[in-house]
């Protein structure tokens, strides 16, 4: 099967159930926003060097798989997407984020202040996400305005996902990425000056 199906050529993409709409279709939008928030989740994956954290973010871009069904699905077809085996976006998805939130919390972890971007390379994928993330909200706060379903766990999900970056999380990945950072610098000299003693002693030998 080939990668490209041409299907698109007109300016019309499909939703599930065999749906076509427009892809400025304010529905398509919000879906790429959504997409745009899994590949910025994981850029910060793929810097990270935490498997705690890095696990967090497949979960949550899993989710947003999940997210991204839902907002495919007209509000026509939303009984039959209830009863199809698709996964879904649930409110334990939310307790998830809530859970992890509150266990950064009981560390002592507490967030001050608007967020300054930058403190190192995972940290800042992680706030460029945040802003992402609040985009894709706004987004889905539109869709969900045409008649989407009443019970979307949508918007609660995304409104405590931007948080969550923006919370210790974000400032915790920093200070371990710049402790390893630290760590690699000084292997670095040792093995740097390690090479310089030796080429000394050549150079005495001789």
């Amino acid at each position: 099967m080939s990668i490209t199906t041409k299907t698109g050529d007109d300016g019309e993409t499909g939703l599930l159930f065999s749906r076509r709409t427009g892809k400025d279709d304010p529905r398509i939008a919000a879906c790429g926003d959504i997409d745009e928030l899994s590949a910025a989740l994981g850029l910060a994956k793929a810097h990270l060097q935490q498997p705690e954290f890095t696990g967090k973010l497949t979960t949550i871009q899993q989710s947003l798989i999940a997210l991204m069904g839902e907002l495919a699905t007209l509000p026509d077809d939303a009984s039959q997407y209830g009863e199809a085996k698709f996964d879904k976006l649930t409110a334990a998805d939310t307790a998830k984020i809530d859970e992890w939130i509150g266990e950064l919390e009981r560390a002592g972890m507490k967030f001050k202040g608007w967020a300054l971007p930058g403190g190192s390379v995972p940290s800042a994928h992680l706030d460029f996400a945040r802003t992402v993330c609040r985009r894709a909200e706004r987004s889905v706060v539109s869709v969900l305005k045409t008649g989407s379903s009443a019970d979307s766990q949508a918007v609660v999900d995304l409104n405590r996902l931007s948080a969550l970056p923006r919370h210790p999380l974000q400032n915790r990945v920093a200070v371990r990425h710049q402790r390893h950072a630290r760590r690699q610098r000084l292997q670095h000299g040792d093995r740097h000056h390690l090479k310089q003693r030796r080429q000394d002693e050549q150079v005495q030998r001789t």
